[in-house]
């Protein structure tokens, strides 16, 4: 029987290296995960490592997606997931601080942004760029820039954007919800149901 990214993310090896992670760093764990071949798993753990302030997870994270190691739809699930973890206390405690460019990550398929040739023909792009994502997050709920996010703000905010999915209710959120092609038969979570 060959061994599934399933398998292999529940092994008890895994189990144990994430519940452990306090002591060895989440950036080991990311870094053990990808030698494990679990890309999705490393790129989350690495993202952890970086909203808890590790400035060389940011290379890693820019360094995988430059590779593609990681698709457009892992970068979304990845941060959905970390924020998540975030407002609800899933493997690290609970801190709303580091989730609004996580969450600005997972919203972005959702926000009602201009076409790209409207803000190319503006005199100035960068300026009309920077306008049209601060007044798509506005819509979409998101305080302004530079204003903190609490608890009850980033749960609504996580909240708006599972809606969006059409995910159920019951998603395990502090399981793995990547990677986006998985090669096991359930995505985003196996069955409970089958042997």
């Amino acid at each position: 029987m060959t061994s599934t990214l399933t398998d292999r993310a529940t092994s008890p090896e895994v189990t144990a290296l994430i519940a452990g992670w306090r002591q060895t760093g989440a950036a080991d764990v990311g870094a053990r995960l990808l030698e494990l071949d679990l890309m999705f798993d490393g790129y989350v753990w690495y993202l952890v490592a970086e909203a808890l302030g590790d400035d060389d997870a940011a290379d890693v994270l820019e360094g995988m997606q430059t590779a593609e190691v990681v698709c457009d739809e892992d970068l979304f699930l990845a941060s959905l997931q970390v924020a998540a973890w975030f407002i609800r206390g899933h493997h690290v405690d609970v801190d709303p601080a580091p989730t609004r460019p996580l969450l600005e990550q997972a919203a972005l398929p959702f926000l009602e942004l201009p076409p790209a040739h409207e803000l190319a023909a503006a005199p100035d792009v960068t300026a009309a760029r920077d306008a049209a994502w601060a007044a798509a997050l506005a819509r979409f709920g998101f305080p302004p820039e530079g204003v903190p996010l609490d608890l009850a703000t980033a749960e609504r905010l996580l909240g708006r954007i599972l809606a969006e999915t059409g995910w159920p209710a019951t998603l395990d959120l502090a399981r793995s919800l990547g990677p986006s092609m998985p090669d096991r038969p359930y995505w985003l979570h196996p069955r409970h149901d089958v042997g």
